[in-house]
């Protein structure tokens, strides 16, 4: 379970289903059972993703900002200096968050399972929390055309330098296996054949959805309503 500074952390978490003071959060107190922790990375929202939360709300969401979520310190730097060398990368912390969020989620008492959703940028916070977490019923991560074989990719995009050594973000996605997967607009970039193997492994193939376009956000939302 994350610890309890953690869990402080995530006072700014936007939107839909933030917790208010009883910490029963509004939305969470009106779901039918099901909720979605949303990960983004940046404030600005482009339109797909505002109709996506918009969709996804049928039922609890909780929208994380992970470039915003702590109140307490203010914006959290994309890179900070030696990220290359003796810090740790940012990126530990918005993985944090995001285990944060599920752990508040699912300790909601009308809230029985939760999924997680990201687009965009947040595409290695998502399938390295999803690598950790536990209780996830559906996972839909926008590979956003991340180039899997590119170190640059991971520094600049992934925000998380020396990943690839330890298998990247192909390695991540496939310790979602034997959960339901669902990774869109791969964008032939992205090497999906480790995760397609774990899956098979697990004879789970059946749960495993690839796209290498990002479908409609009515379609994506569909998927975690299933």
């Amino acid at each position: 379970m994350p610890n309890s500074r953690a869990r402080r952390r995530v006072a700014g978490p936007a939107a839909i289903g933030r917790p208010d003071e009883d910490g029963a959060g509004a939305d969470a107190r009106a779901a039918t059972g099901s909720g979605t922790v949303v990960a983004r990375a940046g404030a600005a929202a482009d339109s797909a993703f505002s109709d996506f939360v918009s969709l996804a709300a049928g039922s609890a969401a909780l929208v994380l900002d992970t470039f915003e979520a702590n109140a307490l310190f203010g914006k959290r730097a994309r890179l900070r200096n030696h990220d290359l060398g003796y810090n740790k990368p940012a990126i530990c912390e918005r993985v944090q968050d995001v285990l944060t969020a599920l752990g508040w989620a699912l300790g909601q008492k009308r809230v029985q399972h939760a999924s997680l959703a990201s687009l965009k940028f947040g595409t290695s916070t998502a399938l390295l929390a999803r690598a950790q977490a536990t209780g996830v019923r559906r996972t839909l991560v926008d590979a956003n055309g991340f180039n899997s074989a590119d170190d640059d990719s991971y520094y600049w995009d992934a925000c998380a330098p020396g990943l690839r050594l330890a298998g990247g973000l192909p390695a991540a996605a496939a310790l979602a296996a034997p959960g339901e997967l669902c990774l869109v607009n791969t964008a032939g970039k992205f090497d999906t054949s480790w995760v397609e193997a774990a899956y098979r492994t697990a004879h789970a193939s059946q749960r495993l959805s690839l796209d290498d376009k990002l479908p409609e956000p009515g379609t994506l939302a569909a998927w975690l309503a299933q």
